[in-house]
């Protein structure tokens, strides 16, 4: 089955100041030469092809994104020590990497894991605890990353210790 595209552009070639065709508007051999390139760089599209894909991937590669500030081993270690967590969260460990987490003005707990592989087997029953996830706590004041220098998560439990 053949497939048709039209694309319908108003040709801006002085910028997009609201003006159609600028200066060429009323010079009719203007209008003919640009109307005439056009008709050429849509032949060239004709004998070329088109290929979609090959636009998108050029226009969706996602720009690198900086480290996290906790990693997934991080929040795991978190969840273990309840002394860590905000006021009011209750967490129940399940399994390895598993826990039940019931935060003020939840009226159940709700399945949470640390461990992408298991939550890519179980999604449908679960969180991935992390930044983002609707059960993650919002934090109401975040460290400076001069207050954070070469301090782990870890180490920082560790001080803490009861």
């Amino acid at each position: 089955m053949p497939i048709h595209l039209t694309a319908r552009l108003a040709w801006h070639d002085e910028g997009w100041n609201g003006h159609v065709l600028g200066h060429h508007a009323h010079d009719a051999d203007a209008r003919a030469e640009l109307t005439g390139e056009l008709e050429r760089q849509a032949e060239q599209a004709k004998k070329e092809g088109f290929d979609l894909d090959a636009m998108l991937d050029g226009d969706l590669q996602e720009p690198p994104r900086p480290a996290p500030k906790l990693s997934l081993p991080d929040l795991d270690l978190i969840l273990q020590r309840t002394d860590s967590l905000p006021p009011g969260i209750e967490i129940k460990k399940l399994q390895n990497g598993e826990y039940a987490y019931q935060a003020p003005g939840m009226a159940a707990p709700v399945r949470i894991t640390t461990r992408p592989d298991y939550f890519d087997e179980h999604s449908d029953s679960l969180e991935l605890w992390s930044p983002g996830s609707p059960a993650f706590p919002i934090a109401e004041t975040a460290a400076t990353p001069e207050e954070l220098a070469g301090v782990s998560i870890a180490k920082l439990l560790k001080q803490t210790e009861p």
